[in-house]
């Protein structure tokens, strides 16, 4: 394939097209309302490693009720973001860092 100069004006001419509508290419996100109090959670688990399940509700009890918080910590269970340990007759949430983050 030879590219001419042709080529170049015309692929100019679409990401500039394309380009235009970037901005609101994510527009939707972190719109959640859920998405301040999942933030929260992320930073706190990833912050202290590992941490009581307790302690995480008593950290953000002003900003979500415990089903929420609940909800939330699963789904990052569900993601494996994290895990759950159960320890005598409490369970912590344990930090699970990708591989590229243990090296």
């Amino acid at each position: 394939m030879i590219l001419e100069v042709k080529d170049l004006i015309r692929a100019e001419s679409l990401l500039v097209e394309v380009e235009r509508w970037m901005p609101k290419v994510f527009s939707g996100v972190g719109y959640s309302d859920k998405a301040y109090i999942l933030d929260k959670i992320m930073k706190d688990i990833s912050y202290y490693k590992r941490i009581p399940y307790g302690e995480i509700v008593r950290r953000n009890l002003q900003d979500a009720d415990e089903w929420t918080i609940k909800n939330c910590v699963s789904a990052l269970i569900i993601s494996k973001f994290c895990k759950d340990s159960r320890e005598g007759n409490e369970t912590f949430i344990i930090y699970t860092p990708k591989k590229e983050e243990e090296k």
